[in-house]
């Protein structure tokens, strides 16, 4: 019996931005490969292309996970490269409000409002 990965996760070039796709569940086990991803889409962007990350796929998301969210956010503010999240209604959105972090991320309901 194989058992499903709890976390995947693609990267593919949008118009004007790098888009990484995320699907079920970011917590401690699975923050290693969310940031091995987002490693990898920055290292593909290019100087000041947005980051575009979209969570409407992910089911449940952690502190862990959010942290690792404040700090690339951080990071790429500083790299002038934007990360916007894409976090429609639901449990993703529910704990990012809740941590407040609405205040520090840009948020898009979808994935054409969040792509140049």
């Amino acid at each position: 019996m194989t058992i499903p990965p709890l976390l995947d996760i693609d990267i593919e070039r949008g118009p004007g931005c790098i888009v990484v796709k995320a699907w079920g569940e970011i917590d401690f086990a699975t923050t290693p490969v969310l940031r091995a991803k987002l490693n990898q889409a920055v290292d593909s962007a290019e100087p000041g292309e947005p980051i575009v990350l979209d969570l409407t796929g992910v089911e449940f998301i952690g502190s862990t996970g959010l942290s690792v969210l404040a700090g690339y956010d951080a990071t790429l503010d500083l790299l002038s490269r934007p990360l916007r999240l894409v976090a429609p209604e639901g449990p993703v959105l529910q704990a990012i409000e809740v941590a407040a972090l609405d205040l520090v991320f840009d948020l898009y309901p979808n994935l054409d409002t969040a792509t140049p």
